[in-house]
């Protein structure tokens, strides 16, 4: 069985909302079925602003699995976007 978390760094252009990346936790596991075992993070980015269009960017596989909690809110996604959102708006 497999589940997805997202997270979405977006923008506003005015007051319309404009996704500019969608961050995916993948939990598909051929030998754990568990939705709460993360394996890797995809990184997609928008193509049309309103994230029905997306390529994907990046796929991290993760060294040691992540466990969510049960309510998926226990990964740091603020600290994540933190990290990387100078880098892909390209401000580095």
């Amino acid at each position: 069985m497999c589940g997805q978390v997202h997270s979405k760094l977006y923008t506003y252009k005015g007051t319309v909302k404009q996704i500019l990346y969608d961050l995916e936790l993948y939990n598909c596991n051929e030998t754990n079925e568990s939705t709460d075992t993360i394996t890797k993070l995809i990184l997609y980015k928008s193509d049309d602003n309103k994230n029905k269009s997306k390529i994907k960017i990046s796929e991290t596989p993760l060294t040691k699995p992540y466990v969510l909690d049960d309510d998926s809110l226990n990964f740091d996604f603020k600290r994540y976007w933190l990290t990387n959102y100078k880098t892909l708006l390209g401000y580095r």
